[in-house]
């Protein structure tokens, strides 16, 4: 296939000064044991063995932006906004925030999900999707 057969790092795909305006990667993980993708998310009884979904960042990330553990955050780029609780966490490598997935645009406040952040374009191994080049910032609301 005309690429590198061991493993590296390679950059989030776009614009460079994506890293000054967002200087944290954005991941919704499967950490969700209740949904299957978003199938389930609407259940009550899913819904409440799941909890409140949580955006997790790590005590240095949320210090520099005043943020403690139970504030809602607001999670941007130029592609959109999601509206969140907070939880600090120092199980989340600094400058990586993370969601879990599935979580339905309708259930969230601000009616925005973890979609609105991530890129459409595609991976340069196999063509899925590049998830995981989300750069965001993160602010404190209300």
């Amino acid at each position: 296939m005309g690429m590198d057969p061991l493993p590296r790092y390679d950059a989030p795909v776009g614009d460079p000064s994506d890293r000054e305006r967002y200087p944290l990667t954005f991941m919704s993980a499967k950490s969700n044991r209740y949904f299957l993708n978003s199938s389930h998310a609407n259940q009550p009884r899913h819904l409440r063995a799941s909890g409140e979904p949580r955006l997790q960042i790590h005590p240095k990330d949320a210090a520099r932006r005043g943020i403690e553990s139970g504030d809602q955050v607001r999670v941007y780029n130029a592609r959109g906004a999601i509206e969140i609780a907070a939880a600090v966490d120092e199980a989340t490598l600094e400058k990586v925030v993370t969601m879990p997935h599935g979580y339905w645009a309708s259930l969230l406040p601000g009616g925005s999900s973890a979609n609105a952040l991530t890129p459409d374009g595609l991976s340069d191994l196999g063509g899925g999707g590049s998830f995981y080049d989300a750069r965001v910032e993160v602010e404190k609301i209300g």
